[in-house]
């Protein structure tokens, strides 16, 4: 009798003690798969898959991890000799910080990262990938950079993550839903792109611009639901069934660029329907004129919309060059474009002596120095080849918006620039005019620069900002 009892004593103390000890003990290790093995490491809660050949984790069971060591894998390895990954391998991690692939990995799919990573989470798919399938579908992963081996990806490749943005490399055809219900995805370049399908970037309400200019299909609902504002389209879009169908529904598109004619615009309109798509039929159309200048670049609205209006040009070898400086003469020529034509205020007769009456930028000289709004250094000259400063585009704005009388609206709180010291006493009232009406701005650091050179692309921003400002 007295044995039995410290016998059951005994066995009580040991059911307890195993009770408070996990199973695994801190780190752990097993085999995954055929030829292929895992470690978790505590101390830098890193889980490490080695071995060769697939690792291929059936979705109705679990890794073997995941048990125990789910919340607490911050780091993923894979090793050299793995080539796939199959299944929900690495899924259900929602701490994951890091992932390290290898050279060796050839496909993924299956869910393989759902439901893991922790928002910050930034991938890098090595070159000798080629498919990934569904890998990413409800990823909680920020950035991906996709390998040169993918050249497509399949439907929901990505759908439901909150990825913000992604990097296709050598991508020509997206599949049906690859992005859809992507909320955050803001940062996508498309324009190598050739093949999209029906909505694959349906209800992207971050996506606010699309450059598609070498896509030919362009399949039902590819942007539906969606707050895109200006898109990219190319002249050789074929039609696809019906192909624009609700594409475009929400009528949220602003502008519309396109690498042709208007003719060739005409012919992919007829392939629509103004019932589906009301936002592409009103969006302002403009042609992509300079090669030198993408269409989404952020000077592209207001070079483009110039061009169009005749106000700019390019040159002869079909450039803008846009980050060149603006001489006095060119920037006389825009400014007397814009001149208020409903308005005529008195004018007089004044040259410059290294004015030559046959040179180009004569007459826009002559047309400012006569209504006062240029009046030239004082040795007299005008300097039409010098480069312009930004005081002085300030003044002649300033100079011709009190002129014409033309009552611009306050945009912005009044700047103190922190270099206000330097800009010229003829040149402050304007300078802080034009900013409170939002045509010239300083710069982040709160300077002005007023001694320096706008650039081409800058200057165009400005005209157009005065003209929107009229409007």
């Amino acid at each position: 009798m007295r044995y039995r009892k410290w016998l059951t004593l005994l066995l009580s103390v040991i059911l307890i003690v195993s009770l408070a000890i996990p199973v695994f003990a801190e780190d752990g290790s097993g085999k995954i798969g055929t030829n292929a093995y895992w470690r978790y490491d505590s101390a830098t809660q890193t889980l490490t898959v080695s071995g060769k050949g697939e690792v291929n984790v059936d979705t109705h069971s679990q890794s073997p991890w995941k048990e125990h060591y789910y919340g607490d894998i911050r780091r993923v390895v894979v090793q050299e000799g793995i080539t796939a990954l199959y299944g929900e391998v690495f899924s259900y991690l929602p701490y994951l910080e890091e992932i390290r692939l290898p050279s060796t990995l050839k496909a993924m799919g299956g869910d393989t990262f759902c439901l893991s990573g922790n928002g910050s989470l930034d991938i890098v798919i090595p070159d000798s990938v080629t498919a990934i399938g569904n890998a990413f579908h409800a990823s909680h992963i920020r950035s991906i950079k996709l390998g040169k081996g993918i050249t497509e990806l399949g439907e929901k490749a990505f759908l439901a993550s909150t990825v913000v943005s992604v990097d296709l490399c050598n991508v020509k055809k997206i599949g049906a839903r690859a992005f859809s219900e992507c909320s955050n995805l803001k940062d996508i370049d498309l324009s190598g792109v050739t093949e999209i399908g029906g909505g694959a970037f349906s209800f992207c309400g971050s996506l606010t611009s699309a450059d598609i200019r070498n896509v030919t299909i362009l399949e039902n609902s590819t942007f539906n639901s969606t707050w895109l504002e200006q898109i990219v389209l190319g002249k050789n879009l074929i039609q696809s069934g019906t192909i624009y169908a609700y594409n475009f529904s929400r009528g949220h598109l602003k502008r519309v660029y396109i690498y042709g004619t208007l003719t060739e615009w005409d012919k992919l309109m007829a392939r629509s329907s103004r019932d589906t798509n009301e936002g592409l039929f009103d969006a302002q159309i403009l042609l992509v004129t300079f090669g030198d200048v993408a269409p989404l670049r952020w000077s592209a609205p207001a070079v483009y919309q110039l061009a169009e209006d005749g106000v700019l040009g390019g040159y002869g070898d079909g450039s803008f060059r846009p980050t060149n400086q603006v001489t006095r003469a060119e920037f006389a020529k825009m400014l007397t474009m814009v001149l208020p034509k409903d308005k005529t205020v008195p004018a007089t007769s004044r040259s410059f002596p290294d004015v030559k009456e046959s040179a180009w930028y004569a007459q826009y000289v002559k047309t400012l120095a006569g209504r006062g709004i240029v009046n030239g250094f004082e040795d007299g000259t005008f300097r039409p080849n010098a480069q312009i400063t930004r005081q002085d585009m300030a003044t002649m704005i300033g100079r011709m918006v009190e002129l014409y009388g033309l009552n611009l609206p306050e945009k912005a709180s009044p700047v103190s620039f922190k270099d206000a010291g330097t800009i010229a006493a003829y040149a402050a009232s304007a300078v802080s005019q034009m900013q409170r009406v939002g045509i010239i701005n300083g710069f982040e650091d709160q300077t002005f620069r007023p001694k320096e050179h706008a650039s081409r692309e800058q200057t165009a921003q400005m005209i157009y900002n005065l003209l929107q400002a009229m409007q």
